[in-house]
């Protein structure tokens, strides 16, 4: 999970609250400063390829609605791996929250923003991720 943004597992947190506050006001609002505040936030210059394809796409806007069975999920076993760029306390508590939730692995990328897919740590550390869920897998 990247940066994934289930709000509930730290909606209480005020950097989360402030995080919240944006997202949701970006989405409703075309006021350019608010757009270049959101893009600043999610290190992503505003004219960013990624974000001019998915902005308030259908298949981003609901995210910030999801609220999956932590504790099943846990209990389940399913291997996890939540990731983040430190550039938000507010994303950093949400991933932390999230990471106690459901177990797993949990790396923060410093510097690389929501682009930690893009870096070589990025890679290394998920193979390893993968390979660890593998082996226990067949244990």
């Amino acid at each position: 999970m990247i940066e994934l943004p289930p709000w509930f597992v730290a909606e209480n947190g005020p950097e989360v609250v402030r995080l919240v506050h944006l997202a949701n006001r970006r989405r409703s609002n075309a006021d350019p400063d608010l757009r270049k505040r959101f893009l600043h936030l999610a290190t992503f210059p505003a004219e960013h390829p990624d974000i001019l394809q998915s902005n308030d796409s259908p298949a981003t806007c609901g995210l910030s609605e999801t609220r999956p069975d932590l504790a099943a999920i846990r209990s389940a076993r399913v291997p996890s791996a939540i990731v983040s760029g430190d550039h938000s306390p507010g994303i950093e508590r949400i991933c932390d929250a999230l990471r106690e939730g459901v177990g797993g692995e949990r790396m923060v990328l410093r510097g690389a923003g929501l682009a930690v897919q893009r870096t070589p740590e990025f890679k290394g550390w998920l193979a390893s991720v993968l390979a660890n869920a593998m082996r226990r897998g067949r244990g």
